[in-house]
């Protein structure tokens, strides 16, 4: 075959634009060409560019190659096209520097198809022509070329009744064809076509990519269904500069080998499916390509579609991207004009037995993209464990649960950060939490036809369930305690060397401020910082004032730092009124630590004490204690030991602790027991009461 002919240089004219006509060429035959339908205008302003389809004019023009060769009756193998890609030429030499790639003008598509004859040109210039419906043509491809590029140039020879000959035009969006000529030729020249792509516009010019590779690899994905088709794809090279590159080779180098296809059927429909490995990053991750008549319309990403399949997986050769391409006359039938998408239900309801929805061609597309890479996905399995193994060994809580999670659950990206893999499996904790509840409503029923030894299986591993759950809960709960610990440590401590920490930072960490046991839940206060039995109470009150709490009658504006109103053993989660033993008080009075404060803590805990004493305390719900004044009350102040409140301490007769780190006493007149305990005595009496539990956990105590 002979060789085509190249532009060499990006800004050389064509001959089109030429008053005169090439050598070889009698003018036995010249017509003016009447324009296109005087709509154009407006269809190529309503025209829009396809979504990240940025090479969409230069993809159009070699398709139309493609179909031009088909149509030729020439085999794919004996089929040609070559682009070049035009630049502006630009002058290193006066600096010496290179300036990166220069922006590119217009691109130059030669075919050695079957050309311009009357038929094609008599479609061309038809705007709403259905010429090339049967293979994808909608007619958009020449309305994207002049709306990103001034001007279409086409010289084409073509063979009509047994002659040879060459139509010459160019086509724009204010005339449409114009400057035709259809010529006889005087010698036996061979078929071909250039089209050429003119004068970028400043809107195009913008998104229009620079670099040589990204040309390429755009181009070479858009096309890669063609190479997937059993007939395969004519031989396509492009021209950037001094660079040549072939995309046979590169699909031959790359993809050939390894390319794997499936057909499956779908409510009568055949649908065949190409499972394809990129080694080089031109996509940007695994996806499912939904394709129509050799194009690539719809593209469906796999990310959290496949378990295991990460950002990369592996085989013997390396890493790779992988794409499946879906492709079936079905689609080819129903994709929409603009080729960004297809005329079918998303999903389908009444017509489920006779419709086709996308997400059931999705589905099945991914069935078989995941027997495809079941050998490749095992090692992602393998690093995913590992993963998650490396997590729970210092994050313990949910070592519990793994064993009940669903397979599919527990693979995770190895990549994925603690942060984002904790939030993965609270959430995976928090759907077994419900199931467990839902199973729970019906685990005692014994099931029609079920026997004792099935029965008693459902139900030990019901309790089994329950039981893993409740200690992973346990662990996280343990776990907060030590950062509680810790945090409270750290607190008391001096801060960077320029004074200490203040009173209210400890008060809020123990129980928010400005609240009582109506706003706070549970996790929020740290209340077993001081007395685990805080946790029982009939109503609590953290730095608010005695006449605005709803358990006292009282119009004092005094603010204890905490206290509560507890009813024996009834915690705050089940208290509902009910006198179960003698009520209690409990006041807690927090001062700065590292403070020698002269002001007397044990003096104003008392006064708390007869101010509450006074407002003739009820319960939570308004009714009446007995004998609400007599009241016993625990007393706790958290002050350092300071000379000043050690002083205080011995002066009333308190005894000193076994550790020396705090004192009390029991005040019988007053129905009351006073501990003043040291920040220090604090943070180690709440480590030892959980120094069990850390351990169990593997956590350090500190």
């Amino acid at each position: 075959m002979p060789a085509l002919n190249h532009s060499e240089v990006p800004q050389r004219e064509s001959p089109v634009a030429h008053a005169g006509l090439p050598s070889g060429v009698s003018e036995s035959e010249s017509d003016s060409s009447p324009p296109m339908n005087t709509s154009l205008r407006g269809r190529v302003r309503n025209t829009r560019l396809p979504k990240k389809q940025s090479l969409m004019p230069l993809f159009e023009a070699v398709v139309n190659s493609i179909h031009a060769i088909e149509d030729s009756g020439a085999s794919n193998s004996d089929g040609v096209i070559n682009v070049t890609v035009n630049r502006i030429l630009q002058d290193r030499l006066s600096t010496g520097i290179p300036s990166g790639p220069s922006d590119v003008i217009g691109f130059s598509i030669e075919d050695n198809g079957i050309g311009f004859n009357t038929t094609n040109f008599e479609s061309f210039r038809t705007l709403d022509t259905e010429y090339k419906v049967s293979k994808g043509g909608r007619g958009i491809g020449r309305l994207l070329w002049v709306k990103c590029f001034d001007r279409v140039r086409v010289s084409s020879v073509y063979e009509e009744s047994g002659e040879k000959r060459k139509r010459i035009f160019s086509f724009d969006a204010q005339s449409g064809i114009n400057e035709h000529r259809d010529i006889t030729l005087s010698d036996d020249q061979p078929t071909r076509t250039m089209v050429e792509l003119v004068g970028v516009r400043d809107s195009y010019r913008n998104i229009c990519p620079k670099l040589r590779d990204a040309i390429s690899n755009q181009l070479f994905e858009h096309l890669l269904q063609y190479f997937l088709r059993r007939e395969g794809c004519p031989m396509i090279s492009i021209r950037d500069g001094d660079v040549k590159s072939c995309l046979q080779d590169r699909f031959s180098r790359e993809f050939e080998e390894s390319i794997a296809s499936q057909t499956f059927a779908l409510k009568g429909h055949e649908f065949s499916i190409a499972h394809v490995k990129f080694r080089d990053r031109i996509s940007s991750g695994h996806f499912i390509a939904l394709c129509a008549d050799g194009r690539r319309v719809d593209n469906v990403p796999l990310k959290n579609r496949v378990p295991g399949l990460f950002e990369r997986i592996e085989d013997s050769e390396g890493e790779f991207i992988h794409g499946s391409y879906v492709m079936s006359k079905f689609l080819d039938d129903c994709v929409r004009p603009d080729r960004e998408g297809f005329d079918i239900l998303d999903s389908v309801g009444l017509l489920r037995e006779s419709e086709i929805s996308r997400d059931e061609l999705i589905v099945m597309a991914l069935e078989s993209a995941r027997v495809h890479l079941s050998e490749n996905l095992k090692l992602s399995r393998k690093f995913s464990e590992e993963r998650i193994h490396q997590f729970v060994s210092k994050t313990p809580n949910y070592r519990p649960i793994l064993k009940h999670l669903d397979p599919e659950s527990k693979i995770v990206d190895p990549s994925i950060t603690d942060r984002e893999l904790e939030l993965h499996l609270h959430k995976e904790q928090q759907v077994l939490e419900h199931g467990l509840i839902e199973q729970g409503q019906n685990v005692l029923q014994v099931k029609d036809g079920e026997d004792v030894e099935h029965y008693e299986q459902r139900i030990q591993g019901f309790i089994e369930k329950i039981t893993d759950i409740n200690m992973s809960t346990l662990a996280r709960y343990v776990s907060h305690r030590r950062v509680i610990i810790e945090f409270l440590a750290k607190s008391i401590s001096s801060v960077d060397g320029n004074g200490y920490a203040r009173e209210a930072r400890i008060h809020q960490l123990i129980m928010p401020r400005g609240s009582d046991s109506e706003d706070v839940d549970e996790m929020r206060s740290n209340l077993w910082l001081v007395d685990e039995r805080l946790a029982f109470h009939d109503y609590l009150a953290s730095d608010k004032p005695l006449s605005r709490q709803p358990i006292l009658s009282s119009e004092s504006n005094k603010r204890p730092d905490i206290n509560a109103l507890k009813f024996g053993n009834n915690p705050a989660l089940v208290s509902d009124g009910r006198l179960g033993q003698i009520p209690s008080l409990t006041i807690i009075e927090l001062k700065c630590p590292m403070q020698n404060e002269r002001n007397n803590p044990l003096a104003q805990t008392l006064e708390y004490l007869d101010a509450i004493r006074a407002g003739r305390v009820k319960t939570a719900r308004g009714r009446p204690i007995p004998k609400a004044g007599d009241l016993f009350a625990y007393c706790y102040i958290i002050a350092d030991l300071s000379s000043h409140v050690v002083q205080q301490c011995e002066q009333q007769d308190f005894a000193i602790m076994q550790d020396g780190a705090g004192y009390f006493r029991h005040f019988q007149n007053l129905r009351a027991y006073v501990e003043v305990i040291s920040y220090d005595r604090l943070v180690s009496g709440a480590r030892e009461r959980n120094h069990a539990f850390f351990a169990k956990l593997g956590l350090p105590s500190t």
